[in-house]
Protein backbone atom coordinates (compact mmCIF):
# COMPACT_ATOMS: atom_id res chain seq x y z
CA UNK A 1 0.00 0.00 0.00
CA UNK A 2 1.34 3.67 -0.95
CA UNK A 3 2.18 5.96 1.80
CA UNK A 4 0.18 8.23 0.03
CA UNK A 5 -2.97 6.23 0.84
CA UNK A 6 -4.94 6.16 3.68
CA UNK A 7 -5.83 3.02 5.58
CA UNK A 8 -9.65 2.79 6.45
CA UNK A 9 -10.27 1.64 9.65
CA UNK A 10 -11.09 -1.53 10.42
CA UNK A 11 -15.03 -2.38 10.32
CA UNK A 12 -16.94 -1.82 13.50
CA UNK A 13 -18.57 -4.93 14.05
CA UNK A 14 -15.16 -6.66 13.03
CA UNK A 15 -13.60 -5.20 15.63
CA UNK A 16 -17.04 -6.02 18.53
CA UNK A 17 -16.43 -9.76 17.23
CA UNK A 18 -12.85 -9.84 17.83
CA UNK A 19 -13.08 -7.92 21.32
CA UNK A 20 -15.91 -10.23 22.02
CA UNK A 21 -13.74 -13.58 22.72
CA UNK A 22 -11.33 -13.49 25.66
CA UNK A 23 -10.10 -16.37 24.59
CA UNK A 24 -8.36 -15.59 21.34
CA UNK A 25 -4.51 -16.42 21.53
CA UNK A 26 -1.60 -14.29 20.69
CA UNK A 27 -1.29 -15.13 16.64
CA UNK A 28 -4.92 -14.12 16.32
CA UNK A 29 -3.68 -10.88 18.39
CA UNK A 30 -0.86 -10.17 16.04
CA UNK A 31 -3.13 -10.99 12.93
CA UNK A 32 -5.53 -8.78 14.08
CA UNK A 33 -3.16 -5.45 14.51
CA UNK A 34 -1.92 -6.28 11.27
CA UNK A 35 -5.16 -6.30 9.98
CA UNK A 36 -6.55 -3.13 11.70
CA UNK A 37 -3.02 -1.61 10.52
CA UNK A 38 -4.26 -2.08 7.15
CA UNK A 39 -8.02 -2.16 7.13
CA UNK A 40 -10.50 -2.82 4.61
CA UNK A 41 -9.07 -2.98 1.13
CA UNK A 42 -10.27 -0.24 -1.08
CA UNK A 43 -9.98 0.91 -4.96
CA UNK A 44 -7.23 2.94 -3.86
CA UNK A 45 -5.37 0.33 -2.77
CA UNK A 46 -3.38 -0.66 -6.05
CA UNK A 47 -4.14 -4.52 -5.46
CA UNK A 48 -7.68 -3.86 -5.09
CA UNK A 49 -8.64 -0.96 -7.85
CA UNK A 50 -11.17 -3.45 -9.38
CA UNK A 51 -12.10 -4.65 -6.54
CA UNK A 52 -13.68 -1.90 -3.71
CA UNK A 53 -14.14 -4.90 -0.92
CA UNK A 54 -14.43 -1.77 1.55
CA UNK A 55 -17.28 -0.44 -0.31
CA UNK A 56 -19.14 -4.08 -0.43
CA UNK A 57 -18.57 -5.33 3.03
CA UNK A 58 -21.29 -5.70 4.82
CA UNK A 59 -21.50 -3.04 8.18
CA UNK A 60 -24.09 -5.21 10.16
CA UNK A 61 -22.13 -8.53 11.14
CA UNK A 62 -22.42 -10.74 13.89
CA UNK A 63 -20.66 -13.42 14.91
CA UNK A 64 -20.98 -17.25 14.01
CA UNK A 65 -23.45 -19.48 15.66
CA UNK A 66 -23.02 -22.48 16.61
CA UNK A 67 -24.55 -24.92 14.61
CA UNK A 68 -24.48 -28.50 12.65
CA UNK A 69 -23.47 -29.88 9.32
CA UNK A 70 -26.67 -29.45 7.17
CA UNK A 71 -26.97 -32.58 5.47
CA UNK A 72 -26.91 -31.68 1.52
CA UNK A 73 -25.42 -32.92 -1.84
CA UNK A 74 -22.36 -30.30 -2.91
CA UNK A 75 -20.62 -30.21 -5.72
CA UNK A 76 -17.96 -32.74 -5.43
CA UNK A 77 -20.09 -35.66 -3.16
CA UNK A 78 -20.13 -38.12 -5.07
CA UNK A 79 -15.98 -38.35 -5.94
CA UNK A 80 -15.73 -40.26 -3.01
CA UNK A 81 -13.98 -37.36 -1.10
CA UNK A 82 -12.66 -37.31 2.77
CA UNK A 83 -15.39 -34.29 3.56
CA UNK A 84 -14.41 -31.88 6.43
CA UNK A 85 -17.13 -28.84 6.83
CA UNK A 86 -16.82 -25.80 7.96
CA UNK A 87 -20.57 -23.72 8.68
CA UNK A 88 -19.95 -20.18 8.43
CA UNK A 89 -16.73 -20.56 9.25
CA UNK A 90 -16.94 -22.94 12.12
CA UNK A 91 -15.25 -26.44 11.81
CA UNK A 92 -18.29 -28.37 12.57
CA UNK A 93 -17.46 -31.89 11.33
CA UNK A 94 -15.72 -34.57 9.53
CA UNK A 95 -16.42 -38.39 8.79
CA UNK A 96 -14.88 -39.59 12.28
CA UNK A 97 -16.32 -43.02 11.55
CA UNK A 98 -14.22 -42.67 8.08
CA UNK A 99 -10.58 -44.84 8.47
CA UNK A 100 -8.84 -42.31 6.85
CA UNK A 101 -9.67 -39.37 8.86
CA UNK A 102 -7.89 -40.20 11.85
CA UNK A 103 -4.68 -40.20 10.04
CA UNK A 104 -5.52 -36.77 7.66
CA UNK A 105 -7.04 -34.53 10.14
CA UNK A 106 -5.04 -32.87 12.71
CA UNK A 107 -5.96 -29.78 14.77
CA UNK A 108 -2.97 -27.05 15.54
CA UNK A 109 -3.48 -25.14 18.81
CA UNK A 110 -2.53 -21.58 19.07
CA UNK A 111 -1.22 -21.03 15.54
CA UNK A 112 1.23 -18.03 14.88
CA UNK A 113 0.07 -14.95 13.05
CA UNK A 114 -0.05 -16.53 9.31
CA UNK A 115 3.52 -15.10 7.21
CA UNK A 116 3.08 -11.69 5.35
CA UNK A 117 -0.13 -10.54 7.53
CA UNK A 118 1.32 -7.21 6.65
CA UNK A 119 0.63 -7.43 3.08
CA UNK A 120 -2.28 -9.22 3.08
CA UNK A 121 -4.80 -7.84 5.57
CA UNK A 122 -7.66 -10.37 4.24
CA UNK A 123 -5.25 -13.59 5.35
CA UNK A 124 -5.18 -11.69 8.36
CA UNK A 125 -8.58 -11.30 9.30
CA UNK A 126 -9.38 -14.75 8.81
CA UNK A 127 -6.33 -15.64 10.87
CA UNK A 128 -7.64 -13.27 13.91
CA UNK A 129 -11.78 -13.93 14.08
CA UNK A 130 -11.16 -17.57 13.31
CA UNK A 131 -13.68 -19.02 15.50
CA UNK A 132 -11.45 -20.69 18.20
CA UNK A 133 -7.94 -20.62 19.05
CA UNK A 134 -6.92 -23.84 17.25
CA UNK A 135 -7.13 -24.50 13.27
CA UNK A 136 -7.41 -27.90 11.32
CA UNK A 137 -4.23 -29.34 9.51
CA UNK A 138 -4.72 -31.72 6.80
CA UNK A 139 -1.36 -34.08 6.93
CA UNK A 140 -1.43 -36.09 3.49
CA UNK A 141 1.11 -38.86 3.57
CA UNK A 142 2.80 -40.82 1.10
CA UNK A 143 0.70 -43.44 -0.68
CA UNK A 144 -2.57 -41.77 0.27
CA UNK A 145 -4.89 -41.78 -2.62
CA UNK A 146 -8.27 -40.15 -1.49
CA UNK A 147 -8.96 -36.17 -2.04
CA UNK A 148 -10.20 -34.10 0.60
CA UNK A 149 -12.92 -31.64 0.36
CA UNK A 150 -12.82 -28.23 2.29
CA UNK A 151 -16.55 -27.41 2.53
CA UNK A 152 -17.17 -23.72 3.11
CA UNK A 153 -21.06 -23.11 3.91
CA UNK A 154 -22.80 -20.39 4.34
CA UNK A 155 -25.97 -20.93 6.55
CA UNK A 156 -26.99 -17.94 8.75
CA UNK A 157 -27.17 -14.67 7.15
CA UNK A 158 -25.19 -11.38 7.76
CA UNK A 159 -22.51 -13.59 9.46
CA UNK A 160 -18.69 -12.96 9.55
CA UNK A 161 -17.63 -16.03 8.62
CA UNK A 162 -13.75 -16.63 9.13
CA UNK A 163 -11.83 -19.75 8.57
CA UNK A 164 -8.72 -21.00 8.55
CA UNK A 165 -6.68 -24.37 7.39
CA UNK A 166 -3.63 -25.76 7.21
CA UNK A 167 -2.67 -28.26 4.60
CA UNK A 168 1.02 -30.30 4.36
CA UNK A 169 1.80 -32.79 2.11
CA UNK A 170 4.58 -35.17 2.88
CA UNK A 171 7.70 -35.57 1.16
CA UNK A 172 6.94 -37.41 -2.27
CA UNK A 173 3.13 -37.76 -1.24
CA UNK A 174 0.75 -36.66 -3.97
CA UNK A 175 -3.00 -34.95 -2.67
CA UNK A 176 -6.01 -33.85 -4.46
CA UNK A 177 -7.45 -31.22 -2.17
CA UNK A 178 -10.83 -30.30 -3.19
CA UNK A 179 -12.45 -26.88 -2.13
CA UNK A 180 -15.93 -25.47 -2.64
CA UNK A 181 -17.80 -22.09 -1.49
CA UNK A 182 -21.36 -22.21 -0.94
CA UNK A 183 -23.36 -19.62 0.67
CA UNK A 184 -26.95 -19.12 0.17
CA UNK A 185 -27.29 -16.09 2.70
CA UNK A 186 -25.79 -12.79 2.82
CA UNK A 187 -22.23 -12.85 4.56
CA UNK A 188 -18.90 -11.49 4.88
CA UNK A 189 -16.61 -14.78 4.52
CA UNK A 190 -12.21 -14.83 4.58
CA UNK A 191 -10.84 -18.28 3.78
CA UNK A 192 -7.69 -18.78 4.47
CA UNK A 193 -5.73 -21.84 3.44
CA UNK A 194 -1.92 -22.26 4.12
CA UNK A 195 -0.10 -25.19 2.16
CA UNK A 196 3.17 -26.27 2.40
CA UNK A 197 4.92 -29.08 0.15
CA UNK A 198 7.61 -30.92 1.08
CA UNK A 199 10.44 -32.30 -1.45
CA UNK A 200 8.78 -34.25 -4.12
CA UNK A 201 5.19 -33.43 -3.16
CA UNK A 202 2.56 -33.03 -5.39
CA UNK A 203 -0.98 -31.23 -4.73
CA UNK A 204 -3.57 -30.84 -7.41
CA UNK A 205 -5.99 -28.18 -5.81
CA UNK A 206 -9.75 -27.82 -7.61
CA UNK A 207 -11.27 -24.70 -6.25
CA UNK A 208 -15.13 -24.12 -7.49
CA UNK A 209 -16.94 -20.43 -5.85
CA UNK A 210 -20.79 -20.48 -6.18
CA UNK A 211 -22.15 -17.78 -3.85
CA UNK A 212 -25.37 -16.19 -3.13
CA UNK A 213 -25.64 -12.60 -5.23
CA UNK A 214 -25.95 -10.37 -2.11
CA UNK A 215 -22.30 -12.32 -0.79
CA UNK A 216 -18.97 -10.49 -0.28
CA UNK A 217 -16.20 -13.75 -0.31
CA UNK A 218 -12.36 -13.64 0.11
CA UNK A 219 -10.26 -17.20 -0.20
CA UNK A 220 -6.78 -16.69 0.21
CA UNK A 221 -4.45 -19.20 -0.76
CA UNK A 222 -0.44 -19.35 0.37
CA UNK A 223 1.30 -22.07 -0.91
CA UNK A 224 4.93 -23.12 -0.13
CA UNK A 225 6.83 -25.02 -2.81
CA UNK A 226 10.43 -27.40 -1.82
CA UNK A 227 12.22 -29.03 -3.97
CA UNK A 228 10.46 -30.39 -7.38
CA UNK A 229 7.30 -30.18 -5.75
CA UNK A 230 4.80 -29.96 -8.05
CA UNK A 231 1.22 -27.58 -7.36
CA UNK A 232 -1.24 -28.31 -10.39
CA UNK A 233 -4.22 -25.85 -9.32
CA UNK A 234 -7.80 -24.92 -11.53
CA UNK A 235 -10.15 -22.46 -10.45
CA UNK A 236 -13.81 -21.99 -11.38
CA UNK A 237 -15.99 -18.85 -9.93
CA UNK A 238 -19.47 -18.04 -10.93
CA UNK A 239 -19.16 -15.00 -8.70
CA UNK A 240 -21.01 -13.05 -6.02
CA UNK A 241 -21.83 -9.77 -4.63
CA UNK A 242 -17.50 -9.85 -4.76
CA UNK A 243 -15.85 -12.78 -4.96
CA UNK A 244 -11.83 -12.48 -4.66
CA UNK A 245 -9.69 -16.08 -5.20
CA UNK A 246 -6.78 -14.99 -4.38
CA UNK A 247 -3.44 -17.51 -4.51
CA UNK A 248 0.47 -16.83 -3.54
CA UNK A 249 3.21 -19.39 -4.59
CA UNK A 250 6.38 -19.09 -3.29
CA UNK A 251 9.24 -21.24 -5.20
CA UNK A 252 11.78 -21.80 -2.47
CA UNK A 253 13.00 -25.34 -3.29
CA UNK A 254 14.71 -26.17 -7.09
CA UNK A 255 12.94 -27.67 -9.94
CA UNK A 256 9.95 -27.08 -8.61
CA UNK A 257 6.60 -26.71 -10.64
CA UNK A 258 3.38 -24.56 -10.29
CA UNK A 259 0.21 -24.42 -12.66
CA UNK A 260 -2.22 -22.14 -11.91
CA UNK A 261 -5.57 -22.59 -14.19
CA UNK A 262 -8.94 -20.64 -13.64
CA UNK A 263 -12.19 -19.64 -15.41
CA UNK A 264 -14.84 -17.39 -14.39
CA UNK A 265 -18.59 -16.84 -15.83
CA UNK A 266 -20.43 -14.40 -14.34
CA UNK A 267 -23.84 -12.61 -15.54
CA UNK A 268 -26.10 -10.25 -13.84
CA UNK A 269 -24.59 -7.90 -11.44
CA UNK A 270 -21.96 -10.26 -10.15
CA UNK A 271 -18.21 -9.80 -9.59
CA UNK A 272 -15.35 -12.26 -9.42
CA UNK A 273 -11.44 -11.15 -8.85
CA UNK A 274 -8.75 -13.91 -9.61
CA UNK A 275 -5.57 -12.70 -8.32
CA UNK A 276 -2.27 -14.75 -8.02
CA UNK A 277 1.11 -13.67 -7.29
CA UNK A 278 4.52 -15.83 -7.84
CA UNK A 279 7.42 -15.50 -6.58
CA UNK A 280 10.67 -17.41 -7.51
CA UNK A 281 13.52 -17.81 -5.30
CA UNK A 282 15.70 -20.63 -6.51
CA UNK A 283 16.49 -21.62 -9.86
CA UNK A 284 14.94 -24.05 -12.23
CA UNK A 285 11.73 -23.24 -10.87
CA UNK A 286 8.19 -23.76 -13.57
CA UNK A 287 5.42 -21.43 -13.69
CA UNK A 288 2.53 -21.55 -16.13
CA UNK A 289 -1.11 -19.57 -15.65
CA UNK A 290 -3.90 -19.94 -18.03
CA UNK A 291 -7.60 -18.20 -17.05
CA UNK A 292 -10.50 -17.55 -18.79
CA UNK A 293 -13.61 -15.54 -18.96
CA UNK A 294 -16.92 -14.86 -20.15
CA UNK A 295 -19.22 -12.13 -18.93
CA UNK A 296 -22.67 -10.71 -19.52
CA UNK A 297 -24.90 -8.47 -17.84
CA UNK A 298 -23.63 -5.88 -16.16
CA UNK A 299 -21.00 -8.34 -14.49
CA UNK A 300 -17.30 -7.47 -13.91
CA UNK A 301 -14.29 -10.00 -14.06
CA UNK A 302 -11.20 -9.67 -12.63
CA UNK A 303 -7.47 -10.88 -13.37
CA UNK A 304 -4.61 -9.95 -11.75
CA UNK A 305 -1.48 -11.70 -12.27
CA UNK A 306 1.87 -11.05 -11.08
CA UNK A 307 5.03 -13.57 -11.68
CA UNK A 308 8.81 -12.16 -9.70
CA UNK A 309 11.55 -13.68 -10.37
CA UNK A 310 14.36 -12.81 -7.67
CA UNK A 311 17.69 -12.33 -9.00
CA UNK A 312 19.01 -16.05 -7.47
CA UNK A 313 16.50 -17.87 -9.67
CA UNK A 314 18.44 -18.27 -12.70
CA UNK A 315 17.14 -20.79 -15.60
CA UNK A 316 13.21 -19.85 -14.49
CA UNK A 317 10.36 -20.43 -17.17
CA UNK A 318 7.12 -18.42 -16.40
CA UNK A 319 4.45 -17.84 -18.92
CA UNK A 320 1.03 -16.13 -18.23
CA UNK A 321 -2.08 -16.31 -20.31
CA UNK A 322 -5.83 -14.33 -19.70
CA UNK A 323 -8.39 -14.32 -22.31
CA UNK A 324 -12.03 -13.30 -21.45
CA UNK A 325 -15.13 -12.86 -23.69
CA UNK A 326 -17.54 -10.06 -23.37
CA UNK A 327 -21.52 -11.13 -24.56
CA UNK A 328 -23.24 -8.19 -24.01
CA UNK A 329 -22.50 -4.76 -23.96
CA UNK A 330 -22.40 -3.98 -20.39
CA UNK A 331 -20.22 -6.69 -18.94
CA UNK A 332 -16.75 -5.32 -17.75
CA UNK A 333 -13.31 -7.32 -17.81
CA UNK A 334 -10.07 -5.55 -15.84
CA UNK A 335 -6.69 -7.48 -16.76
CA UNK A 336 -3.15 -7.12 -15.49
CA UNK A 337 -0.75 -9.67 -16.14
CA UNK A 338 2.86 -8.32 -14.82
CA UNK A 339 5.79 -9.74 -14.86
CA UNK A 340 8.78 -8.56 -12.19
CA UNK A 341 12.38 -9.99 -13.19
CA UNK A 342 15.89 -9.55 -11.79
CA UNK A 343 17.29 -12.22 -13.05
CA UNK A 344 18.89 -12.24 -16.53
CA UNK A 345 18.97 -16.24 -17.56
CA UNK A 346 15.06 -16.89 -17.50
CA UNK A 347 12.44 -17.67 -20.27
CA UNK A 348 9.48 -15.30 -19.62
CA UNK A 349 6.03 -14.55 -21.35
CA UNK A 350 2.77 -12.93 -20.53
CA UNK A 351 -0.31 -11.80 -22.46
CA UNK A 352 -4.32 -10.71 -22.24
CA UNK A 353 -6.72 -10.33 -24.60
CA UNK A 354 -10.33 -9.41 -24.37
CA UNK A 355 -13.03 -9.51 -26.66
CA UNK A 356 -16.27 -10.78 -28.56
CA UNK A 357 -17.08 -14.27 -29.62
CA UNK A 358 -16.13 -14.41 -33.58
CA UNK A 359 -18.48 -13.95 -35.88
CA UNK A 360 -17.45 -15.87 -38.48
CA UNK A 361 -17.13 -19.19 -36.27
CA UNK A 362 -20.74 -18.25 -35.06
CA UNK A 363 -21.92 -18.32 -38.51
CA UNK A 364 -20.45 -21.15 -39.77
CA UNK A 365 -21.81 -23.05 -37.00
CA UNK A 366 -25.48 -22.02 -37.61
CA UNK A 367 -25.32 -22.55 -41.25
CA UNK A 368 -24.62 -26.08 -40.18
CA UNK A 369 -28.42 -25.85 -38.26
CA UNK A 370 -27.33 -25.11 -35.09
CA UNK A 371 -29.56 -22.94 -32.98
CA UNK A 372 -28.03 -19.42 -32.20
CA UNK A 373 -28.08 -20.39 -28.54
CA UNK A 374 -26.54 -23.58 -28.68
CA UNK A 375 -23.19 -22.13 -31.18
CA UNK A 376 -22.23 -20.31 -28.81
CA UNK A 377 -22.57 -22.34 -25.82
CA UNK A 378 -20.36 -24.77 -27.51
CA UNK A 379 -18.05 -22.05 -28.68
CA UNK A 380 -17.74 -20.51 -25.49
CA UNK A 381 -17.50 -24.06 -23.65
CA UNK A 382 -14.85 -24.68 -26.08
CA UNK A 383 -13.02 -21.53 -24.84
CA UNK A 384 -13.08 -22.26 -21.55
CA UNK A 385 -12.31 -25.96 -21.64
CA UNK A 386 -8.03 -24.86 -21.91
CA UNK A 387 -8.64 -23.06 -18.32
CA UNK A 388 -10.14 -26.95 -16.67
CA UNK A 389 -8.61 -29.73 -18.53
CA UNK A 390 -5.68 -29.45 -16.64
CA UNK A 391 -7.36 -31.37 -13.83
CA UNK A 392 -5.61 -34.70 -13.01
CA UNK A 393 -8.71 -36.61 -12.11
CA UNK A 394 -11.05 -37.76 -14.76
CA UNK A 395 -13.93 -37.13 -12.45
CA UNK A 396 -13.49 -33.93 -10.84
CA UNK A 397 -12.58 -32.68 -14.60
CA UNK A 398 -16.16 -33.74 -15.61
CA UNK A 399 -17.74 -32.36 -13.24
CA UNK A 400 -15.64 -29.03 -13.89
CA UNK A 401 -17.15 -29.44 -17.55
CA UNK A 402 -20.68 -30.12 -16.30
CA UNK A 403 -21.09 -26.73 -14.15
CA UNK A 404 -19.62 -24.67 -17.53
CA UNK A 405 -22.70 -26.47 -19.36
CA UNK A 406 -25.31 -26.14 -16.79
CA UNK A 407 -24.41 -22.54 -16.43
CA UNK A 408 -24.31 -21.72 -20.47
CA UNK A 409 -27.50 -23.98 -20.77
CA UNK A 410 -29.22 -21.32 -18.79
CA UNK A 411 -27.94 -17.91 -19.50
CA UNK A 412 -28.03 -18.34 -23.22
Amino acid sequence: MSAAVEPIPADLALAEIFAADPKRGAGQAEAWEAFEARGLPHRRVEEWKWSDLARVAPGDLEAAPEQRAPKRPGVFSDLGALEIVFVDGRFVWWSEDDPDAESVVHVKESPDAPNHAAERPLAALAASLAADDEIPLIVVPKDFARPVWLRFIGEAANTARMARVGVLIQEGAEATILESYEADTPGFSSVLVEAFLEDGARLDRVVVQSEAADDVLVSTADVKLSANAVLNQTTLAFGAKLARLETHVRHQGEGASATLDGAYLLDGNLHADQTTTVTHDVPHGVTRETFKGAVTGKATGVFQGKIKVERAAQKTDARMRHDALLLSNTAAVNAKPELEIYADDVECAHGATVGALDPAQLFYMQSRGLEESRAKALLIEAFLGEAVDGVADKGTRARLRELITSWLGTRL
